[in-house]
């Protein structure tokens, strides 16, 4: 990079003033390369900030790696049941089982992403609900499904963003902290080293924070809405892995 470069040549430079003659003095050329030094790293370290938007994109484009999966998953059921005109509700409970793990097993970071998912495929099934009337039961069971799920939304969006928050304000007192009076370059190189690693760890923070687990913040919404301690929010028997789709008559297959 340029910045190394440019502290070997004022490494040099100023070497080289220490035993130059008075007339070849360039104090103040010196003094412009170091603020502009300074300035970089200042620059530097304020961008770490940013690292956090990074760590949220790449979480939603985790999320929406799953469309494809849920697709296949929702749709198979659908479409059979519109194909025999078959109202069979063990179907539409093994989807939910499905659904229900997906959604539980998410992180922070990914549940408001998985609930538009599937809100999305209610709508799609909402659009053909006058050419395949025998899907309304799944359409009602998934809307009913996004809805109760939906009223925990709020509670995970004001964890993340008050954890992001208190996140960003270390950030903040590591870059005002981080010394900027000491004009030796060595030393400001070590200063911006040290602060490096207390970013990284903050970003390593934000990054657990996505992916910590939405299960224990459903557990407690439901024992508050029941007003029963012991009652705990029921994991579905059957899963939805990347790679694989229930298919009707309710076998996990392999997708290509």
């Amino acid at each position: 990079g340029l910045l190394p470069r440019l502290e070997k040549l004022y490494a040099a430079v100023n070497d080289w003033q220490s035993i130059a003659s008075r007339e070849f003095a360039v104090n103040h050329l010196l003094a412009d390369v170091s603020d502009m030094i300074i300035s970089w790293r200042q620059l530097e370290l304020s961008t770490w900030a940013g690292l956090f938007n990074r760590e949220w994109e790449q979480c939603q484009r985790a999320a929406a790696s799953w469309w494809y999966v849920a697709y296949d998953t929702i749709m198979a059921i659908a479409n059979h049941a519109a194909e025999v005109s078959d109202n069979d509700m063990k179907q539409t409970r093994d989807l939910l089982d499905v659904l229900t793990d997906f959604v539980q097993s998410s992180g922070l970071g990914e549940y408001a992403a998985r609930l538009q998912m599937l809100r999305g495929f209610e709508s799609h099934l909402a659009a053909n609900a006058a050419e395949s009337p025998s899907q309304k039961h799944l359409r009602i069971a998934l809307a009913n499904f996004n809805r109760f799920y939906g009223h925990f939304e709020d509670t995970v969006a004001t964890q993340l963003s008050e954890g992001r928050e208190k996140l960003e304000e270390e950030v903040k007192n590591v870059i005002q902290l981080a010394s900027w009076k000491d004009r030796n370059i060595d030393v400001l190189r070590q200063s911006a080293l040290s602060s490096h690693r207390k970013l990284l760890r903050l970003v390593r923070k934000f990054h657990n924070l996505l992916a910590q687990p939405v299960l224990p913040i459903l557990n407690d919404g439901l024992r508050g809405h029941f007003h029963e301690p012991e009652r705990e929010v029921v994991v579905g028997t059957a899963s939805m892995e990347k790679g694989t789709a229930i298919t009707p008559d309710r076998k996990s297959t392999r997708l290509n």
